[in-house]
């Protein structure tokens, strides 16, 4: 093989490479951007709000409204927009924002799963409870409690500001469980006297007027003239740089000095600054609408990416509306006091919540976050799920657990197939796939939650399901019908 020789001098390669790359046009898009305090891709976060009892079926949109089919299960789907108004189809979803979030293919309605267990019906099988069983009696952990331990979604490096899991539950009972040895054990979580504990505890690391965590280094790594400064002074005092190389690198710096402005500019520091303190607080509705407010600022200033929180409890005469049932709102749901109370009890109580959380948490996360094109919720999922579906009205079938309905806002910026009404195939998955589905959004591995049963099938386990059971084949799986 034959050498070329150049007969150039390195400080002629040096000179003429240093003129080329000059000449190149620098590449913003291309810099690293880990420094910045909002990154163009967002960190996967999943809200959930639990309705312990179910929901009657005729306060969502029929299913003989999905009529275009997806996958080849049995499954249906129509766009929702095309279904007019959410107050025409659902009783439940009358907040103008609901309106605009389905007008935007951001709000997603999943029927027909199949929550019912050994015990005969889904009380507290929900996303904060166990994977197949009621609460503790199954040995398994709560979903919120394998993403809180996923070194996948909350590696080493996560600062120790955050709450790996914020758990807000108005039982007044134990709701959510973590996996200890071959059993398991209840967590604790705030509940309404514990509102002061909340607000200490999350948005401590904030401080007055700051616009993020107590958290410097992002601030300094993201100052590129001052990192590379030092050098410039060094390289401009020595006396071996000639004048022309001089100007050339006084002509570099004015390059890095534009990069660092036009990079400011497309990288803004996100809005957040710590709340007040709420105080001592005593009144139900006011806990409710606090606790609220508190967990989107906790999402907006990146203090947690997984939150839940259980509305129940108290029996909420409260509530405009039930104060008149003539009975207390747990045993009208159960239809104790006939099927208008019942019905009425339903509707008010869900309409009740479905209001606050879209007026005190979606509407402060329907900005746009940072410069990724797409508002908090879009990057992230809002869940509101319950027990099951209530086929009619009457009889003791306040937890049913089959052909349940899950409403969901957001797609995790593009990896939900949202804003369609999806129906399961009649056979009824089960829950678990839905819980999986959660999972998988927030990019967990099954290797993450494998460890839930004793025979490391987690999530996916369903032994209380019949053997020959016609969609056994997807038990293990993900709902394919609405992921990307």
């Amino acid at each position: 093989m034959s050498m070329y020789y150049c007969k150039k001098t390195r400080r002629q390669f040096l000179v003429g490479s240093g003129k080329t790359l000059l000449a190149l046009p620098l590449l913003p898009s291309l810099m690293p951007v880990e420094a910045f305090a909002q990154a163009a891709t967002p960190p996967k976060r999943l809200m959930m709000f639990w309705f312990d009892h179910g929901n009657l079926n005729a306060m969502w949109p029929a299913r003989s409204l999905a009529t275009t089919a997806v996958g080849s299960s049995g499954s249906k789907e129509v766009l929702l927009r095309s279904l007019g108004s959410t107050s025409s189809f659902s009783s439940v979803l009358n907040n103008p924002l609901y309106d605009t979030l389905k007008n935007s293919d951001q709000l997603t309605i999943v029927r027909g799963l199949d929550a019912s267990v050994r015990w005969g019906s889904a009380h507290g099988n929900f996303p904060v409870a166990s994977a197949q069983d009621r609460n503790s009696e199954g040995g398994f952990p709560s979903i919120e409690s394998v993403l809180e331990s996923s070194k996948t979604l909350y590696p080493d490096s996560t600062p120790a500001y955050v709450r790996k899991a914020i758990r807000v539950g108005l039982l007044g009972a134990g709701l959510f469980y973590q996996k200890v040895g071959s059993g398991v054990q209840v967590i604790p979580h705030y509940e309404d006297w514990t509102i002061r504990n909340f607000y200490n505890e999350v948005f401590g690391s904030l401080t007055a007027g700051t616009t993020a965590p107590a958290d410097n280094t992002n601030e300094l790594k993201s100052n590129i003239l001052n990192r590379v400064f030092g050098a410039y002074t060094g390289f401009k005092n020595s006396r071996k740089i000639s004048a022309e190389d001089k100007a050339r690198l006084e002509q570099h710096m004015g390059y890095i000095s534009d990069l660092q402005k036009s990079l400011g500019q497309v990288a803004p520091t996100p809005t957040c600054s710590k709340p007040a303190d709420p105080g001592s607080v005593s009144d139900p509705a006011l806990c409710n609408r606090i606790y609220l407010d508190l967990l989107a600022v906790a999402f907006k200033c990146g203090l947690t990416k997984v939150g839940v929180m259980a509305f129940e409890g108290q029996d909420p005469q409260w509530i405009p509306g039930l104060s008149g049932l003539g009975t207390n709102v747990h045993d009208a749901m159960h239809g104790s006091a006939g099927n208008a109370i019942q019905k009425t009890a339903y509707e008010v109580w869900w309409r009740y919540f479905t209001n606050l959380i879209a007026d005190r948490f979606l509407a402060p996360l329907n900005v746009e976050e940072g410069v990724t094109g797409r508002t908090y919720l879009e990057n992230m999922v809002t869940a509101m799920l319950c027990a099951g579906g209530m086929q009619d009205l009457g009889g003791d079938n306040g937890h049913s657990g089959y052909d349940s309905q899950q409403v969901l806002i957001g797609n995790m910026g593009g990896a939900l197939r949202s804003g369609r009404y999806v129906t399961m195939p009649s056979a009824g998955l089960p829950y678990n796939c839905f819980l999986i589905t959660l999972l998988q959004l927030m990019g967990v591995p099954p290797s993450d939650y494998a460890f839930a049963t004793p025979n490391g099938q987690g999530f996916g386990y369903y032994g209380e399901f019949p053997a020959n059971h016609v969609l056994k084949g997807r038990f293990y799986q993900p709902i394919s019908e609405i992921l990307t």
